[in-house]
């Protein structure tokens, strides 16, 4: 996607920050479109019988891998700690999130932020 960035500075800086309020409110969209499904995730797996769950969401879902149903589930099911943890949850990132309602390891168990840990939750 290649937009005209315009020559002018004052239409670059009305141009920057439009884009980055439409960033943000993406960012924002995500997280709760992504709780929403983990909302609707969570009524679906209450309703099918125990093991057949994989195959379910194979079936019906199949642009969703189970890493990211589970993720979207955890999202919908701690959402009032998140809330409670970000004092800004609607701009958090899905992995923000997600960083946010892990356990607290012990400072021994602690590792270093790795290329890994900056890929997106389907990558």
């Amino acid at each position: 996607m290649s937009a005209v960035i315009p020559a002018d500075l004052s239409a670059l800086a009305m141009a920057i920050n439009e884009e980055h309020a439409l960033a943000e409110r993406h960012a924002e969209l995500a997280i709760h479109r992504a709780k929403r499904a983990g909302d609707m995730l969570v009524a679906a797996k209450e309703q099918i019988p125990h093991g057949q769950w994989l195959p379910w969401l194979a079936t019906n879902c199949p642009t969703i891998k189970e890493r990211t149903a589970r993720a979207y589930m955890r999202l919908a099911r701690n959402w009032e700690t998140l809330e409670s943890k970000s004092a800004d949850s609607a701009v958090l990132t899905i992995d923000a999130a997600l960083k946010l309602l892990a356990e607290p390891r012990e400072e021994s168990e602690t590792a270093p932020i790795t290329p890994d840990d900056l890929i997106a939750l389907d990558g």
